[in-house]
């Protein structure tokens, strides 16, 4: 096994060391902290009868398209901020402005002027993303730029050759980091959102399940949640973002 995941499960490990001692130690009620098994066995039971897979898929299909659209939308930005420098400047001052909003600070106005709709949940998470996005592929593109303009019109390159072997290869170390960024300030807004918005169509996420246990004061119930939010984390951040693939794609590129 590599070393990095054992120091990991090591480090989980005593963590869940430490909080059983305290569930143990009877400082704090069950109901307040409930063993490690009481939370596993909850945890099992709302993956059978509560559906718990299902509100995974939601979060995470909700996300997956907010990424793809934030993703479009910078990359539009990006063309149009090449053609116009008054455009591009207006665009840095806006990512400046609104950049350090979060999402959830917008909900108030994004609720009068949408609903409690999917539309608004989308803006917001849209939000939280293409900021970060965008600055991030602005940056790469225009350094790229800098570098190999002149080699380009040196030797007539097409623009179709010069958009796939010059641009998109060299951009995709800071695609994959810009992605991993937005994917990190939606995760956390979208879950925000759903524990404020409830049930918006015919489905939930894990957000309205936290909040729901809460309501019922099912303190197991909540750190499952939180379990289950850990778990994707972890298999986002360490098996998709940190995979070989991708390192071995930002190296070559470096």
């Amino acid at each position: 096994m590599d070393r990095k995941w054992c120091i990991k499960i090591g480090f989980i490990a005593f963590l869940l060391g430490c909080w059983q001692i305290l569930a143990y130690s009877g400082v704090y009620p069950e109901a307040f902290i409930p063993k490690v098994e009481t939370i596993l066995v909850r945890w099992w039971h709302l993956i059978r009868e509560d559906h718990l897979l299902m509100r995974v898929a939601v979060s995470l299909s909700t996300i997956i398209v907010a990424v793809a659209i934030a993703l479009a939308l910078s990359a539009l930005l990006i063309l149009i901020g090449k053609k116009s420098y008054i455009v591009k400047e207006c665009l840095k001052l806006s990512a400046s402005i609104a950049g350090p909003i979060p999402g959830i600070a917008l909900l108030p106005l994004i609720i009068l002027w949408l609903g409690l709709s999917t539309e608004a949940m989308m803006v917001i998470l849209i939000h939280a993303m293409i900021w970060p996005l965008w600055t991030t592929l602005d940056l790469s593109v225009t350094r790229i730029h800098n570098r190999f303009n002149r080699f380009m019109h040196a030797f007539k390159i097409s623009r179709w050759k010069r958009l796939k072997d010059v641009y998109f290869k060299g951009i995709l170390p800071d695609l994959l980091t810009g992605i991993e960024v937005a994917w990190g300030r939606g995760w956390r807004a979208l879950l925000s959102i759903e524990m404020i918005f409830g049930i918006v169509g015919n489905h939930s996420g894990l957000g309205w399940l936290i909040y729901e246990r809460r309501m019922y004061m099912d303190t197991a119930g909540m750190l499952a949640g939180l379990l289950t939010i850990a778990i994707c984390g972890i298999v986002f951040e360490s098996v998709l973002f940190k995979s070989k693939v991708v390192e071995v794609h930002r190296e070559n590129h470096y």
